[in-house]
């Protein structure tokens, strides 16, 4: 028979009770840790298939085919397309044209790397033709975004020489305002008001 009042009985129970809080202290640390990152995780997957979806059904396709069969793999693609879909879309508001070049060329070069993916596996002039012809709106849309890029570099330069023939022509009137600007931000800073730029 047990006697529950022994002291190694006592101490049994003891250590018992340290190693079960232990484990359960351990498992909601993990817990804690891991679904922030399931979370974080979960949302560039919603974002990255809802992108897919719109814009290129046959990797919607495949990336589903790839989550049931290939988890790790899956996890890697939608961490890559995430990254090339936060470049892509830091264009959508500011520069719409740009931005769809550039999903048009990521479009493309999807396509690309799908096709070089089968033609590795078997070769197919079919296959071959489609890649060749890829390639080739991949170049034409290069060239598009190039054309997109030197327009802008040019609106730049023209706004930096507008800019420079006013101060070349009036001087002392730019470096006046710059004055006041900073009486302003002077007093703004003794009156204890928020400084804002």
């Amino acid at each position: 028979m047990v006697n529950f009042k022994s002291l190694q009985f006592q101490v049994c129970q003891g250590l018992m009770l340290l190693v079960v809080c232990q484990f359960l202290l351990t498992t909601q640390v993990d817990a804690q840790t891991d679904s922030p990152k399931q979370e974080q995780f979960q949302r560039r997957r919603d974002s990255v298939l809802e992108f897919v979806h719109q814009n290129h059904p046959k990797m919607e396709e495949l990336l589903l085919t790839l989550e049931e069969s290939k988890p790790a793999k899956f996890r890697t693609a939608i961490k890559r397309i995430d990254k090339t879909l936060l470049k892509i879309e830091s264009f959508e508001q500011k520069q719409p044209q740009r931005y769809a070049a550039l999903v048009e060329q990521w479009k493309v070069k999807s396509e690309i790397e799908m096709l070089t993916a089968r033609l590795a596996k078997q070769d197919d002039p079919e296959l071959r033709a489609q890649l060749d012809a890829l390639v080739e709106v991949f170049v034409d849309n290069r060239r598009q975004m190039l054309e997109i890029e030197k327009r802008n570099i040019e609106k730049r330069l023209e706004r930096t020489n507008r800019l420079l023939e006013m101060i070349d022509t009036d001087r002392d009137a730019f470096v006046k305002k710059n004055q006041r600007s900073i009486d302003r931000t002077i007093k703004q800073l003794k009156a204890g008001k928020v400084f804002r730029k």
